[in-house]
């Protein structure tokens, strides 16, 4: 049986975070009780998610503020990251742009895959001049 467990934290959207975010995510799911390795395969989908928000940020020099909210149940494990400061919008491209974004950032593609392989559900929301939010959902059969 699964504890029933709610937390949101926010962090710095920084390099020196991903450290602080990882060790909350363990945390929590050892309050919640889930087993380590599916702990351990949701905490590598999260920290692959956020250490490519981070990242973004920081190349594109934006500051702002990544939340993570956790909620876990007898039936789930719904991991909420809202980033406030990468305010991706791929309307404001050109074809030429979207193009060599997309080409120098293949490598990030590996990443997508990983987590589309651990989550059972991968949504992503983005709403201009708000937050953009990824939400991962791993059911607990």
């Amino acid at each position: 049986m699964v504890e029933t467990v709610k937390r949101e934290v926010e962090f710095l959207n920084e390099s020196a975070s991903l450290f602080e975010i990882r060790t909350f995510v363990k945390e929590v799911f050892e309050t919640a009780e889930i087993g380590s390795e599916l702990a351990k395969l949701v905490v590598l989908a999260v920290d692959e998610a956020v250490t490519s928000i981070v990242r973004y940020a920081s190349e594109e020099h934006r500051q702002g503020f990544i939340s993570i909210g956790i909620d876990i149940d007898d039936v789930r494990i719904r991991v909420a990251v809202n980033d406030s400061s990468n305010l991706f919008d791929p309307g404001v491209f050109t074809r030429e742009e979207l193009r060599n974004f997309i080409e120098g950032r293949r490598n990030l593609e590996m990443g997508i895959f990983l987590i589309r392989q651990i989550m059972d559900e991968v949504q992503y929301v983005y709403r201009k001049g708000f937050e953009n939010q990824l939400i991962l959902i791993k059911f607990l059969y």
